[in-house]
């Protein structure tokens, strides 16, 4: 059973990654409200564009709405033990809608073998050519732009550690890792097309448990429901589901392409 603490510490490692990246982006800044926290920036991007850590009444609701009806891309990202219990049906009322979902995951750390090693990318040019790696796996069919600002946002975000595994001086496999209190949080896995189902991924899986074992911590991911299956091979387990709201039409301006990105790597 996933206990109490370890789902809040989940859930802290989200928020704390979702503002480390949103953050990062120009121009932006931390916005308090009662009911809610939001990152406001300057990209038409909801990488910093987003409210969280959702206790909404309709008053705050209402505010909520205000706030996301004059940017052109704002999610709302409603967490497991959001308050009230009828969250998604007060979302409703003040016309947000859902976008996508996501399985939020817990595993426990485990001690292993090292079968794999992932290089960590420990100057710019490291970092920039991991951000840009990770933008094309996941925004692939978006345009140069959206990318742009993602890996912008992505390559920015200091408390944020990339790790990579390269064949012939290429990258083929990377994460993005945030650490808080307690937990290891696996970001942006991702594995290149044509290296896929050969193991990268599992192995990727693997070694962060290891990690989080020798750091004390336990492991923290989300991911696309069609993933969970594939995850819960290693342990991990769904504690929730995290939704994301807006009130734009789903028009490309999705934080993530769901999908089989890591599906059977």
């Amino acid at each position: 059973m996933i206990s109490e603490e370890n789902r809040g510490a989940a859930n802290k490692n989200l928020e704390e990654t979702y503002f480390r990246l949103g953050l990062a982006a120009p121009e932006s800044r931390l916005w308090d409200n009662e009911g809610f926290r939001a990152c406001l920036g300057s990209y038409e991007h909801p990488i910093c564009n987003f409210a969280i850590q959702l206790r909404l009444d309709p008053w705050s609701a209402r505010r909520l709405q205000t706030l996301a009806s004059a940017r052109h891309a704002f999610h709302v990202y409603r967490l497991p033990g959001d308050q009230p219990e009828y969250l998604e049906e007060l979302l409703g009322r003040f016309d947000f809608f859902q976008v996508y979902s996501l399985d939020a995951l817990i595993a426990e750390p485990e001690s292993a073998s090292e079968e794999l090693e992932p290089a960590e990318a420990n100057d710019d040019l490291a970092r920039r050519s991991i951000s840009e790696f990770m933008a094309m796996q996941f925004f692939g069919r978006q345009g140069a732009q959206f990318r742009q600002q993602v890996q912008e946002a992505t390559f920015s975000a200091d408390d944020l550690t990339f790790h990579y595994v390269a064949e012939r001086g290429r990258v083929v496999a990377a994460a993005m890792l945030s650490r808080t209190p307690g937990m290891l949080g696996v970001y942006n896995l991702c594995v290149s097309p044509n290296r896929r189902r050969r193991g990268l991924g599992s192995s990727f899986v693997r070694w962060s448990k290891s990690l989080a074992y020798r750091e004390g911590r336990a492991v923290t991911l989300q991911c696309d429901p069609g993933l969970v299956e594939w995850y819960a091979r290693f342990g991990f387990r769904a504690y929730g589901r995290i939704g994301v709201f807006s009130l734009l039409k789903p028009d490309g301006l999705a934080i993530m392409e769901t999908g089989s990105v890591l599906q059977r790597a």
